[in-house]
């Protein structure tokens, strides 16, 4: 005859208690075990890896940061641009304007936010090169370069016609050790004060033997220049108290440079006779003698 069913009312005390115990202790399992799920115990699970955790967070502020702030290289791995560059703060001349004889220096005060000790160094140039180095001062982050007439011109020849000015652009270019670069740029204004500039030279074209007119070709073997042609001497004249008259006879002008640097030759007899000595323009010729003078 089979058991009758126990009515759970009528259950002993102690089974109750042991029941409600076993599903204690099955709940709290339950609940340790997820505790202890391996993607946020060890910290370094896919969670993480994905950017869903702090961890992840920090990560990727500490690789952006890395790759901004450092060199050439960062910028160009992380795409940013390097802000921490040389800064040109001034760049100027002690004068604005400059002539044959003359000199300039170059000024040029820089910062740098690794400090003034990371600027490598900076040259002055222009479009066709470099003209040379700026050299530190006693003041930290301050540089200086001179330059004279001359040597601009031997970089670039200084031609220009009486009464014109000409100017020339000059840059100042820095660099850091990390190859960044800073520049500024200036005007400087050549000028001969009304005369003319051949090949760094100023001139007056009309008068000198070394630019007659124009500043090619001078005249040949040094002789004068006047009103734009060059001079030699004129055959030998008449009898004449000076190379001035003698000219004026001709209808032309008297020059004092030629025949080394004087206005001519006189001989004491006629048809250029004997040996000669030179005059001016204005020296007086005895009336027997014959010259041969610089006319134009």
């Amino acid at each position: 005859m089979p058991t009758p069913a126990l009515d759970p009312r009528h259950r002993p005390r102690s089974f109750r208690v042991n029941a409600r115990a076993l599903l204690l202790v099955s709940a709290l399992a339950g609940a340790a075990t997820a505790c202890s799920s391996p993607d946020a115990g060890t910290g370094g699970g896919s969670a993480a890896g994905s950017g869903g955790g702090p961890g992840a967070s920090s990560a990727s502020l500490q690789s952006s940061a890395s790759s901004s702030g450092g060199g050439a290289s960062g910028a160009g791995a992380g795409g940013t641009a390097p802000t921490n560059g040389p800064q040109l703060l001034a760049f100027g001349a002690d004068v604005s304007t400059i002539t044959a004889g003359g000199h300039v220096t170059f000024t040029a005060q820089l910062a740098d936010p690794d400090g003034v000790g990371d600027i490598a160094g900076g040259s002055l140039v222009d479009d066709l090169g470099a003209y040379g180095s700026f050299v530190g001062t006693a003041q930290p982050g301050t540089y200086q370069l001179s330059l004279s007439w001359a040597q601009i011109n031997q970089a670039r020849s200084i031609r220009f016609p009486s009464g014109a000015t000409i100017e020339r652009s000059f840059t100042a270019r820095f660099f850091d050790h990390e190859n960044h670069g800073a520049e500024r740029s200036l005007t400087l204004t050549l000028t001969c004060h009304g005369l003319a500039a051949c090949n760094g030279a100023c001139v007056d074209p009309l008068q000198s033997p070394d630019a007659c007119a124009t500043c090619d070709p001078p005249c040949a073997g040094g002789d004068a220049c006047y009103l734009g042609a060059c001079a030699a001497l004129s055959a030998c004249q008449g009898t004449s108290t000076s190379c001035q008259l003698a000219c004026a006879a001709s209808g032309m002008t008297c020059a004092n440079q030629c025949d080394g640097g004087r206005g001519g030759s006189a001989y004491p007899y006629a048809g250029c006779g004997g040996e000669p000595h030179a005059v001016l323009c204005g020296d007086p010729i005895l009336a027997a003698g014959a010259s041969q003078c610089c006319c134009f």
